[in-house]
């Protein structure tokens, strides 16, 4: 079967479906050989199945479901022990024959062989084999394992034939939360900011030679909000200053 430079699991069962069984097998074999994604892989497979008898080869729809019901997904093997037994049904003589999908085919019967043969065999003269061991075997490396290497991954899936605007979200929760959390933080940091204004003057009574501050007995409410509001309105500039300060930041040149 030649192989299809840009096989996709789009276009083989679109050729199956229009009776393209030659086209449908090769972009179907493709995905199988470059798609990494299981679930792509299991359908162009289940795909696979549907097309080898079509196109004269139900050896290999009988092997590919024998491979299928190892898969994982209980669904998948229901289907290829169902679609197997109905294919050795319909097809007697290919599943008698496995051994013709790998393209193995014996030399000679096992029956044919006499028993005795390895003994007459072995009756010949040694000194061949004598002479023969007398001479250096050629030195063989041993085998390294290959490293796996990852199949390349396809791409180049279906693209969305209609487009739909997304729904708006709902804001009113997000203010909500915002909102709420906005207050919590700045009672909490009014209340850290009185503590701290109270335990000062506290320190500084009981010490002789100080006198408390008049200015951390008022209530700082105002000039807190006022600060918050003030350093939440530069906080842009801020952030560029602190950035540029520590993280080296930079602007973008457009040219």
């Amino acid at each position: 079967m030649a192989s299809i430079p840009n096989p996709t699991l789009a276009a083989g069962l679109e050729a199956l479906k229009q009776g393209n069984y030659q086209d449908a097998i090769a972009h179907l074999e493709g995905v199988c050989e470059m798609e990494l994604d299981d679930s792509i892989v299991t359908e162009a497979s289940q795909s696979l199945v549907q097309a080898y008898p079509k196109h004269g080869q139900p050896e290999k729809a009988i092997a590919l479901c024998q491979h299928l019901r190892e898969h994982p997904d209980p669904q998948i093997q229901e289907w290829a022990a169902k679609t197997e037994t109905e294919l050795i049904t319909k097809y007697p003589i290919a599943a008698k024959s496995p051994a013709d999908a790998t393209g193995f085919t014996p030399l000679e019967d096992k029956a044919s062989s006499p028993v005795n043969s390895p003994l007459k065999l072995s009756r010949k003269p040694n000194h061949t084999a004598s002479s023969s061991s007398l001479l250096p075997v050629p030195y063989s490396p041993p085998d390294i394992p290959t490293l796996y290497t990852p199949r390349p991954r396809w791409r180049n899936c279906g693209r969305a034939q209609h487009w739909h605007p997304l729904k708006s979200p709902k804001m009113e929760r997000l203010w909500l939360v915002a909102i709420t959390v906005a207050i919590a933080f700045f009672w909490l940091l009014r209340v850290l900011v009185e503590f701290a204004m109270e335990t000062i003057n506290s320190i500084l009574v009981e010490l002789p030679w100080f006198q408390p501050f008049q200015l951390l007995y008022r209530d700082p409410t105002l000039a807190l909000g006022i600060t918050l509001a003030i350093l939440f309105i530069l906080s842009p500039w801020l952030m560029d200053g602190l950035l540029k300060q520590f993280h080296g930041l930079e602007p973008l040149s457009l040219t």
